[in-house]
């Protein structure tokens, strides 16, 4: 025992040993996510497996009081991690490299019932490009948790779609309805719904940008944007519109309004092949992918559709 924690002879993981392995574990409470968890947890440092653990900072102590603090184990809040999901496959990159040659494990629980439905549709894409983004990783196991008392059966439909394998009631299959790679697409080309209320309007064409910048800003501050997130805000806009003019036909139409957010968007004629990108530091020479990755970095969530009809990029910004 260490703290409480069993160590005793790894659980058999049922394939893929040595590769990248995605699987949703699908629970039903806080008292079983802890006993799965734990006996995960407690697996990877019998195993002597590096473990990141990102989940809420309410079950990081619940799994703390259950004997999971080790050396080998590292927490991290959710919340703090996730909050715009688009940064949460960096960190598991980074973690990745620290350990690069040795067998790692994850668990991350991106998906709770507190998040609205913008959210919640950047979470589904997450967990979907984690297959794609870490498809060359060896000896990865990320366990992605579910709690089936709280959430839709719809997200839990979604779940087993992008995810390769489900641990349920204990038992580890192969998810029979996993989409692939496929579902990638599918999340990209989905059109986002309309705004609730009616949204300002600029047509942005070839020219200098001070202009646009104003309009921004004046309909931020309108919305209840604070000076210092209003700055952001049109920082972020700037390197999505200066796209549109380099990469979209070098023209845009810009729509401002205020939801839970206040919302910027950008609808340009250009496409975005590369699912990753904003998801992923951009390397010497990446100048195409900068300004997604920035405004990721700025911004409390970003959405990014594209297709043969043109590409549109929602900023969202915390008011207040």
């Amino acid at each position: 025992m260490l703290g409480g924690l069993s160590l005793t002879t790894p659980t058999a993981t049922p394939a893929d040993v040595g590769t990248f392995r995605h699987e949703a574990l699908i629970y039903s409470g806080d008292d079983e996510f802890v006993s799965r968890v734990a006996t995960f947890i407690g697996d990877a440092v019998a195993a002597g497996e590096p473990t990141l653990v990102v989940v809420s900072e309410h079950k990081i102590s619940a799994l703390r009081d259950a004997g999971c603090d080790h050396d080998l184990v590292r927490f991290a809040d959710m919340a703090d991690v996730g909050a715009n999901p688009a940064r949460i496959i960096p960190y598991w990159r980074n973690f990745a490299g620290e350990h690069q040659g040795t067998a790692i494990r994850g668990v991350g629980e991106p998906i709770s019932r507190d998040r609205g439905s913008a959210e919640l549709a950047e979470c589904q894409q997450h967990e979907a490009l984690l297959n794609l983004a870490f498809a060359d990783t060896r000896a990865f196991y990320l366990l992605c948790p579910y709690d089936a008392a709280s959430l839709d059966a719809d997200v839990i439909r979604a779940a087993r779609r992008s995810h390769p394998y489900v641990l349920a009631d204990d038992v580890h299959t192969d998810s029979d309805t996993y989409a692939g790679l496929d579902a990638i697409s599918v999340i990209l080309d989905a059109p986002l719904p309309e705004p609730l209320s009616s949204p300002a309007e600029y047509q942005l064409r070839p020219g200098p940008l001070a202009e646009f910048r104003t309009f921004v800003a004046d309909r931020a501050r309108a919305a209840g944007l604070d000076p210092e997130r209003t700055s952001d805000l049109v920082v972020a806009a700037n390197e999505i519109v200066s796209n549109s003019v380099l990469y979209g036909g070098g023209s845009a139409r810009v729509r401002v309004w205020r939801e839970d957010a206040v919302i910027c968007e950008v609808r340009d004629a250009g496409r975005i092949t590369n699912a990753l990108i904003g998801r992923q530091v951009p390397g010497v020479g990446e100048h195409d992918s900068r300004g997604l990755w920035m405004v990721n970095q700025l911004c409390d969530l970003v959405q990014v559709r594209s297709s043969t009809d043109g590409t549109v990029v929602r900023l969202h910004m915390l008011a207040g």
